[in-house]
This record gives C-alpha cells, structure tokens and sequence, in this order.
C-alpha cells in the first residue's frame, strides 16, 4: 500500500482529479540503452582457497604437506567454473547484451508521431 503523502497526490479510480504526479519525460522507451558492462558475480572458494594458503603458510609452502586443501581448492574451482558454463549457456535465452538491444531498438525504432 502506498504512503499516506503519496496516496493523497495520487489519482483513484473513483476520482475525476487528474494527478499531481507528473512524468518529467514522455513514458515511452528510449531508441537505446546505455552500454554498462556486466557484473562479474562473487568470488567463489574463498574458503578452501584461505584453507590452502593456511596449510603453505604453516608448512613452509611444501605441496606434498597441503595435498588434500589444494584438491579441496581444484574440486571446488572447478565446480564453480562447471556452474559459471551452465549459467553462460542457460543466460543465451535469457537478458541481451547492451549491443544486441541497441541494434534492435535501432531496426525498429519507436515513432514519435504517435504520441
């Protein structure tokens, strides 16, 4: 439910006032998007990797003495690459890249005649 300000200023059904609200720009889409990058996501195994670490540091950076934290560390790393392809390739159906959406928006570009 909207705020008791907002719900003043706001137009009801009922109500033939028009609102008070007013858009400062016409409420149509705009013939492009801006060209942000993508976020590159969280930092995965964090854990096993500081685990890892732990063990070279306390064992004077020998491999033969960290054999299981730096399995761990591989296992893990690979998962999260394994699950970063599933994503990458379930997301092809999903969102667009800022560059397909300009070059459609550029094919069928809204008419302003209209409004």
């Amino acid at each position: 439910m909207a705020t008791p300000s907002l719900r003043g200023r706001l137009a009801r059904l009922g109500n033939p006032r028009k609102p008070v609200l007013k858009p400062s720009k016409p409420l149509i889409l705009a013939n492009r998007v801006g060209e942000r990058r993508r976020d590159r996501g969280e930092a995965t195994c964090i854990t096993e990797m500081s685990v890892m670490m732990s063990c070279w540091k306390q064992n004077e950076f020998r491999d033969e003495a960290c054999k299981k934290e730096i399995q761990s560390f591989f296992d893990c790393a690979s998962k999260a690459e394994a699950a970063r392809k599933m994503r990458s390739i379930q997301g092809e159906y999903g969102n667009l890249p800022p560059q397909k959406v300009n070059m459609l928006l550029q094919m069928f570009p809204n008419k302003s005649h209209l409004s």
